[in-house]
């Protein structure tokens, strides 16, 4: 099913989403909308039986498109390490990030500060 979100993006500072599948055109609306999310700090997707290469070309430069995000969690499907670190390096205020599958090797090595303990 389809729930609108128009109108309540601007002001939000934490937003999590649990979806089963999305379609390529529901990503791109979803994307659309969140890029106007520029308050949000926080960022938690749950996402089953999605399409990792939509994910990559029409959400993540949509989450780098949020200054002020500290706080990412994404889970239900790998993307490739080179997705990871572009998303990564983008977002300047990252304190915290958790990641469905393995982190790309080195990741946390470059980025010891999002390490959770």
């Amino acid at each position: 099913s389809v729930v609108k979100l128009d109108g309540i993006g601007g002001g939000l500072e934490s937003f999590t989403l649990h979806c089963s599948a999305s379609s390529a055109d529901s990503a791109v609306a979803f994307a659309g909308w969140l890029e106007n999310c520029c308050q949000l700090r926080q960022l938690h997707l749950y996402i089953a039986r999605f399409n990792a290469g939509i994910f990559v070309e029409v959400l993540i430069p949509a989450i780098m498109k949020l200054p002020e995000l500290y706080v990412l969690r994404i889970e239900g499907f790998d993307v490739s390490p080179g997705g990871w670190w572009t998303l990564a390096e983008s977002l300047p205020n990252l304190k915290s990030i958790s990641l469905w599958g393995t982190a790309p090797a080195g990741f946390f090595d470059k980025y010891p500060q999002l390490r959770s303990s």
